[in-house]
C-alpha cells in the first residue's frame, strides 16, 4: 500500500513554528504590558501616600523644608508616571501588530493544513479506486477461471 507524504510537511513546520514563536512573543510583551501597570499603581499608590504627608506638613508652619522636598517627590513621581504611561500606550502599540503578526501566522499555517487535508482526501480517493480495481482484478480473474473450469468439465 502506497504511503501518503505531503509535499509542503517542511513548510508547514516552519509556518507553525513561526506562529508558536509570534505566540510567545505576544505572551512575553502582555507579560511587560503587566509590569508597567503595576509600575503605573504603585507610582500612584506612591503619590497618594506622599500627597498625605505633603498635607499634614503644610498644616504646620515650621516643616517648609519637609514641605519643598515632598513637593519635590512628589513631581518626580508624577514625571515618572508620565513616563510609565508613555510606555505603557507604546507596549499597547507594539502588542496590537505582535496579535497581528500572530493573525497572519495563523492564517499562513491554515493555508498548508487546507492543503495537506486536501492532499489527504486526494490520497485517501486513490487509495479506495485502486482497492475497487483490485477487487474487480481479482474477481475478474477468479470469474474467468471458474469459466475456465466449467469449460473444461463440460468437454
Amino acid at each position: 500500500m502506497k504511503k501518503f507524504k505531503f509535499r509542503l510537511e517542511a513548510v508547514y513546520k516552519y509556518r507553525k513554528e513561526l506562529e508558536k514563536q509570534a505566540i510567545l512573543e505576544v505572551e512575553r510583551l502582555r507579560q511587560e504590558e503587566l509590569k508597567i501597570a503595576n509600575d503605573i499603581e504603585r507610582i500612584r499608590m506612591q503619590h497618594q501616600s506622599w500627597a498625605g504627608h505633603y498635607n499634614e506638613a503644610g498644616q504646620t508652619s515650621n516643616q517648609a523644608d519637609r514641605v519643598i522636598l515632598i513637593t519635590q517627590y512628589l513631581a518626580a513621581l508624577d514625571l515618572q508616571q508620565r513616563q510609565r504611561e508613555q510606555d505603557h500606550k507604546q507596549i499597547i502599540q507594539i502588542i496590537g501588530k505582535a496579535i497581528e503578526v500572530v493573525r497572519q501566522a495563523y492564517r499562513a499555517r491554515r493555508q498548508i493544513e487546507y492543503l495537506r487535508e486536501k492532499q489527504w482526501g486526494e490520497f485517501q480517493e486513490n487509495v479506495k479506486k485502486q482497492e475497487a480495481r483490485d477487487l474487480d482484478q481479482a474477481s475478474s480473474l477468479r470469474f474467468a477461471h471458474q469459466n475456465m473450469e466449467e469449460t473444461v468439465w463440460s468437454h
